[in-house]
């Protein structure tokens, strides 16, 4: 089926095997660097999540501050979103990458 694919692409538009698969492979790190970026979250991105202020943040892990349920509820619903968010880039690099032949 991926055989077929490519055969029909480079019939169609005229594309060399050389530059489909450039442009495979951009497409597959295109999508790699912005997993990386979604994955990587810093205290900032984190409290901005929250909607608390990054000094809130660095005062709750360095227990000069109570967490409370409202915060906690805070950090549960951004650690859903984010859930959301990391099962949507594996979709999309997934996706990005050629199939196998069979």
């Amino acid at each position: 089926m991926y055989a077929a694919a490519i055969s029909f692409l480079m019939r169609c538009y005229s594309l060399n095997l050389r530059t489909l698969k450039s442009a495979l492979y951009y497409e597959s790190m295109k999508e790699f660097t912005e997993a990386v970026e979604i994955a990587t979250a810093t205290i900032g991105d984190v409290a901005l999540g929250m909607g608390r202020a990054r000094r809130t943040v660095h005062q709750y892990l360095a227990a000069e501050r109570t967490v409370t349920p409202e915060a906690a509820q805070a950090m549960t619903a951004y650690l859903r979103l984010r859930s959301e968010q990391f099962t949507a880039a594996a979709d999309r690099l997934e996706a990005a990458l050629p199939q196998e032949e069979q």
